[in-house]
């Protein structure tokens, strides 16, 4: 009887020190869930501390996966396939609607990210579900990101209409929430020259110019998408765009674009 009573109590104390543990990577877990919001690197640093995400409990591990996804979306964070699924995966139903808004949102971005056909489906149902939930909760963040996947979907399977339409509607809601919007402009302006409205794309890349000049790192890549219209309007200038843009950058060398304006 004794032998039994002290494997019961060992059993307990296992049990205990178990559910202390999760406890524990649970409360630092709803921390890291407010430091998101107040101080972004803290977070990541906490997040670095919080040890193996294999030994957590699975919602824990769906928690841990939301917040490097968070994190991640501020380029604080390398953010992989998998631990975008972790989060995507986890049963969230009963959670609240922060958790149903992020892990939605999550799972249509991975789709997006993928690009293919067989994904729209799937994104499309989770990233319309993370909007009626961000509508609720007049998360301009949150539909930024979604109606960024949103567009891409739609770009996928060559609707560039209703691609344009979500495009400048995640504008719209990164603006409206404070945050650059660079790279939704870079998937508008995209989506303008792919359907060749040349003159107007080359009047919104003059546009980004103006804002973003200081930085040559942004001007290469915003010059790419210019060209291809510049070059059928007007040829000359894509030319001298080519010159501006090795003199703001020596390492630039003029050469290196030539067989991309001769590809069209």
């Amino acid at each position: 009887m004794n032998r039994f009573a002290c494997l019961f109590i060992v059993l307990a104390a296992l049990l205990s020190m178990l559910s202390g543990c999760h406890r524990n990577v649970s409360e630092k877990l709803a921390t890291i869930d407010r430091m998101c919001e107040e101080d972004i690197d803290s977070a990541v640093a906490m997040l670095h501390a919080l040890g193996n995400p294999d030994d957590f409990s699975a919602r824990d591990r769906a928690v841990y996966a939301l917040m490097v996804s968070r994190v991640g979306s501020r380029g604080k964070w390398p953010v992989n396939d998998s631990i975008i699924a972790i989060a995507a995966d986890y049963n969230w139903s009963d959670e609240e609607a922060a958790y149903r808004l992020e892990s939605n949102m999550c799972y249509a971005e991975l789709c997006s990210k993928l690009g293919s056909r067989d994904e729209f489906v799937d994104g499309m149902l989770r990233a319309l579900e993370a909007e009626r939930v961000a509508l609720e909760m007049n998360d301009n963040e949150a539909l930024g990101r979604i109606y960024l996947a949103m567009s891409i979907f739609y770009n996928n399977i060559g609707k560039d209409d209703d691609a344009l339409k979500y495009s400048e509607q995640s504008i719209k809601h990164s603006k409206l929430a404070g945050i650059d919007a660079y790279r939704l402009f870079r998937q508008k302006a995209m989506l303008i020259v792919n359907m060749h409205r040349d003159a107007e794309a080359v009047a919104f890349y003059d546009s980004l110019k103006t804002i973003y000049a200081v930085d040559s790192a942004i001007m290469v890549n915003l010059i790419f998408g210019e060209l291809r219209s510049l070059v059928n309007i007007d040829f000359n200038r894509a030319q001298a765009e080519i010159d501006r843009l090795k003199s703001i950058d020596e390492r630039l060398d003029k050469d290196l674009f030539q067989p991309f304006i001769k590809s069209f």
